[in-house]
């Protein structure tokens, strides 16, 4: 382990990042990495933030951010003035109502498993009343780099459909992120406001698959024409 790598250290009933500094993004609208999901199962998101956290130590498990994260989702909760569904990350159906609900299933676990490990969150619900206000969603960057902002990083978006929800979770993650010690830089980037028709076609063509895919419709064109020539 270098000098360099990310530690944590408490501090005054907190924890504090020694050595190495954090850099978050916070990027306002779409993009074509990830479609957009349906909010409250039936339409799809209109707007979104979300938080890149920059990994510092690209050897760095999730456990370091973790405490961080955790205190962004509850300045959004209050600020929101509603409750959160977390979906288990080990768990498809599973569903925790709190934090403090998934930190006793989590030592439960460690208890009973000693390679048990902290797994990044992967999907919050933000509930009011009976209305979905938010929907966080991990997108995964961790391990993957040249796409800037998103490189090296643990990227949580927040979609939602009221312009001053989102506002509001764009504020809250902003001013929590003003309080953490060990946050060195904050940036905000502004994206496409809404969804485009073409992302899907051009996220298929620069795909690894696509030359597969053309091959194959090649191949199948010769046939029908052969076929045809045979026929007549």
């Amino acid at each position: 382990m270098t000098g360099y790598l990310l530690r944590l250290r408490k501090k005054n009933g907190r924890l504090a990042v020694n050595k190495s500094k954090l850099t978050c993004v916070i990027c306002r609208g779409f993009n074509k990495f990830f479609e957009a999901p349906k909010v409250d199962g039936k339409t799809t998101a209109t707007s979104r933030t979300a938080i890149v956290v920059k990994k510092s130590d690209f050897y760095d498990e999730w456990d370091v951010y973790d405490a961080m994260f955790w205190r962004i989702v509850q300045r959004i909760t209050f600020d929101l003035d509603a409750t959160i569904r977390i979906r288990c990350p080990e768990s498809e159906s599973m569903e925790m109502k709190s934090l403090e609900e998934l930190r006793a299933w989590q030592k439960q676990q460690a208890a009973t498993d000693p390679e048990f490990g902290i797994d990044v969150p992967t999907e919050i619900r933000f509930i009011k009343g009976d209305d979905v206000l938010c929907l966080m969603t991990l997108e995964d960057w961790s391990d993957i780099g040249k796409v800037e902002p998103y490189s090296c990083s643990y990227t949580f978006s927040f979609y939602s459909y009221q312009g001053k929800v989102d506002a509001l979770i764009n504020d809250s993650i902003v001013a929590q992120l003003s309080q953490e010690e060990g946050v060195f830089e904050v940036k905000t980037i502004h994206e496409s406001a809404s969804t485009r028709w073409c992302w899907p076609i051009l996220n298929t063509i620069k795909s690894e698959n696509f030359l597969i895919y053309v091959g194959l419709g090649v191949l199948i064109l010769f046939a029908l024409v052969m076929t045809l020539q045979r026929l007549m």
